[in-house]
């Protein structure tokens, strides 16, 4: 365990890591790692990098869609331009309906995430858990939110998951 000061709250590291026991920490028998705990809390920003990449995927049928020009002539013609454009239109359907589920399965990760956070006793390991995993920022940005230097931030970071109780993790 590092050397960690204790923080304006008046908990230092030891006694959050006391007031943590492992009995909520345990899957099948063994220890849920930090690792294990920062794939699960790294899902929310994946989650939105796919949702992202659904969105121009979405824009790029809709321009296709809007540039496909019918040629207008006297002479009856099979197929063609209106078959573009039903299955530009048949595309967006399906990614939309994709995205509405992708998008409910992110506010329910979200809400998820928060609970996990949440049952963390320090305001500073909570913050610095959200600004890494919802908000998406590095541990430099996060350092110059809460005010500490990069290098106390990692510790920080390293408590905040070890301190972490994911019930979905337990299942």
């Amino acid at each position: 365990m590092w050397p960690i000061r204790c923080s304006t709250t008046g908990l230092c590291a030891r006694r959050i890591m006391r007031r943590c026991a492992l009995n909520g920490r345990r899957k099948g028998g063994r220890l849920v790692t930090s690792k294990e705990k920062k794939q699960y809390l790294g899902q929310y920003l994946t989650l939105e990098a796919q949702i992202n990449r659904m969105i121009v995927e979405r824009d790029r049928w809709m321009a296709l869609a809007v540039s496909v020009s019918p040629v207008l002539s006297g002479m009856p013609h099979l197929g063609g331009v209106s078959d573009r454009v039903l299955d530009a239109v048949q595309h967006i359907a399906d990614i939309d309906a994709e995205l509405d589920r992708e998008i409910d399965r992110k506010v329910n990760l979200r809400r998820e995430i928060e609970s996990c956070i949440i049952g963390i006793p320090d305001d500073k390991l909570r913050d610095v858990l959200r600004n890494i995993y919802i908000d998406g920022k590095t541990i430099e940005e996060t350092a110059d939110c809460i005010g500490y230097s990069a290098r106390h931030t990692r510790r920080l970071h390293a408590l905040a998951v070890n301190v972490l109780v994911c019930p979905p993790l337990l299942k």
